[in-house]
Order: structure tokens, then sequence, then C-alpha cells
């Protein structure tokens, strides 16, 4: 388990990606 990143770890990674392709292809007239 030492060698292998916390699942948690993974997952706020994935989470955090998803959030910023989210953002990235979502247009938001508010912030434009």
């Amino acid at each position: 388990i030492s060698h292998h990143p916390p699942v948690s770890a993974l997952h706020a990674t994935d989470e955090k990606r998803g959030i910023e392709l989210i953002w990235c292809h979502t247009p938001l007239p508010r912030f434009t």
C-alpha cells in the first residue's frame, strides 16, 4: 500500500481534472 497512491488522492485528482475539463468546455456567460 505504501507504494500505491491513496484511492482518495486518485479520486481527488480525477475529480479535479473532470472539473477543469468541464470549466474549459462549458461556456460561462456570467464570467465572460
